[in-house]
């Protein structure tokens, strides 16, 4: 998987590698339990009372001639 889905699943602490892998195997969905919660299946979709935002840093130390302005 790639880092965002690392990050949607720290955020919404729905186990996606973990789900993803299970059904690659050939498992049906609602077969699979969540692994955090042990209760729901994996059909469950989590309730958010919250956002989330993914900011990119741009480490501009490490470049001797570059402005630091953007744009």
């Amino acid at each position: 998987l790639s880092r965002s889905s690392a990050l949607a699943s720290k955020a919404t602490g729905y186990p996606l590698a973990y789900v993803a892998a299970k059904l690659s195997l050939g498992m049906p969905l609602p077969d699979i339990k969540n692994s955090v919660t042990g209760v729901t299946t994996a059909c469950f979709e989590p309730s958010l009372d919250y956002c989330v935002v993914k900011i990119p840093r741009w480490d501009l130390a490490k470049f001797i001639r570059v402005s630091k302005n953007i744009g």
